[in-house]
This record gives C-alpha cells, structure tokens and sequence, in this order.
C-alpha cells in the first residue's frame, strides 16, 4: 500500500524542483483515500471539499494534469462523461468497455508487453501505457456469427 510519504518522494525524484502546495497535497490525499478508484475531477473536488477546504474544481483540474505530467496520476477515457484519474501506484491496470452493456473487464497489464516493444523499437517513443481503455463489444452482447470461426482459422 502506498502512503502520502512514499508518493510525495517519488514525486521529488522525478522532479526535484516540484513544490508540494497545500493544495496538491489535499488533492494527493484525496485520491489516497480511495487508491483503486477512478475519480472525476468533480469526484476529486467533492473528496477535498468534504475535508472542509475549499478549493474550486479549476485548481483541482490543474493539480491533477500537473500530476500527470509527472505520472503520478493517469487520465483515462472510461465512457462515463467525463475523463477519471487514478493514482499510478504498483501495477498498471486496463479495461475493455462494452459499448452496449457498459461491462468493464479488467485487463491484465502483460497483454501491453509487446506493444511497448514495438513502439520503443519501431518509432523510439516511449509510451506511458498505464491506465488504458478499449472500447468494444462484449461477448454477451455482441452479435453471434462467422466471425470468431474466421478468427481461429487465422491463427
């Protein structure tokens, strides 16, 4: 489990100048006090203001895109209306999203593996695959035909 002290100082090594504000820190505290969550920046201001400070969403949007500059957080696209963020902490984590059910799986963060590789070896960028959404259709709810056969005769 990651703690505000051991977040803090990873912070400080990626960036030694970075000044830890009152205001970040509530925020970093905030998404501590639920670390699998995925949050809004709304949900984020709500979690801060519940502490009794007040602090408006536009600073908690800023914090949270300064935190992601520095991959403290990531910003994903889940299909809610808005963009979450999560804290990046241990093990990256995915999902797919149903389109029509709305289903979330989770995906496991090895199925990223060869895809890094190419990038890093085809284009020499370094992709900050940490938080990733795949829309799509699931298995319940997508139509049943040939397809699946045609598949398995590819492999």
């Amino acid at each position: 489990m990651i703690d505000l002290d051991t977040l803090l100082a990873d912070l400080r090594r990626r960036n030694p100048s970075a000044r830890i504000t009152a205001q970040r820190r509530l925020v970093l505290e905030a998404l501590l006090s639920d670390i699998k969550g995925h949050h809004t920046c709304e949900d984020v201001t709500r979690m801060v203001q519940a502490r009794g400070v007040t602090l408006d969403q536009s600073t908690v949007y800023r914090i949270l895109q300064w935190l992601k500059a520095y991959g403290v957080v990531s910003q994903t696209d889940l299909g809610m209306g808005s963009d979450v963020y999560c804290l990046v902490a241990g093990e990256p984590h995915h999902h797919l999203i149903c389109l029509a059910c709305g289903a979330i799986i989770d995906v496991d963060d090895t199925i990223f593996a060869s895809l890094r590789r190419t990038l890093k070896l085809a284009y020499r960028f370094d992709p900050r695959i940490e938080h990733f959404a795949i829309f799509g259709t699931c298995e319940k709810c997508k139509p049943h035909d040939d397809e699946d056969e045609h598949l398995n005769d590819m492999s």
